[in-house]
């Protein structure tokens, strides 16, 4: 018995490398939850401060690692979230409505390859984002009804750490800071970022 577990316990130690560290293309989906970092919007010479919800973020990857621990990925992500409040000087009234995004960004990778099964990362990507708010007018906001949307400059720093499955497949979970340049929505110039927690798989060929 203590034979078996030795070979065993040799066999995981010698496979271990090559499942943390497969290399070559791959492909990969994420879900999580978006959690909004209260924001100021800028509207007729005054700042207003407003919430939003936790919401559904989502995304999918194609990308190829490379034998020096680097991976390089492009990813298509979306996420959205639901008004809460908006505030002034400190009063504050419910906000309903949503805003979200829908991102292209180029990431950048380095994994921390050892001879466990669990590889620890840590990831920046830059690229674009469409953002989208639309916001129900209320008497007393001081916010405009309506919808408009906006193209700008998008960036996410992170860290996460993968599990390898198998020599081609990995889960993972992630954390994101990700961001944008203000978006000009309707006349109103917003602040626009989240941190997100993100659970994913990556298939490699």
């Amino acid at each position: 018995m203590q034979k078996a577990i030795l070979s065993l316990a040799c066999t995981l130690g010698l496979t271990a490398p090559s499942l943390a560290g497969a290399q070559g293309l791959y492909v990969g989906a994420q879900l999580g939850l978006a959690m909004p970092v209260d924001s100021d919007w800028k509207t007729a010479g005054i700042t207003l401060e407003t919430s939003a919800d936790s919401g559904l973020a989502v995304g999918a990857v194609i990308g190829h690692a490379f034998p020096n621990n680097l991976r390089i990925e492009g990813e298509l992500a979306y996420q959205k979230n639901d008004l809460d409040t908006v505030s002034w000087r400190g009063l504050s009234t419910n906000l309903n409505g949503d805003v979200s995004s829908l991102a292209l960004l180029a990431n950048g990778y380095y994994d921390f390859r050892n001879h466990t099964p669990l590889t620890p990362y840590v990831s920046a990507g830059l690229g674009v984002a469409r953002v989208e708010a639309d916001v129900v007018a209320r008497p007393g906001a001081g916010l405009p009804g309506g919808s408009d949307e906006g193209t700008v400059f998008a960036y996410q720093i992170g860290a996460g750490v993968a599990y390898a499955v198998s020599n081609q497949v990995a889960v993972d979970l992630k954390y994101r800071y990700f961001g944008t340049e203000h978006p000009s929505l309707g006349g109103v110039e917003i602040d626009y970022a989240s941190h997100i927690l993100y659970a994913g798989f990556r298939v490699s060929f």
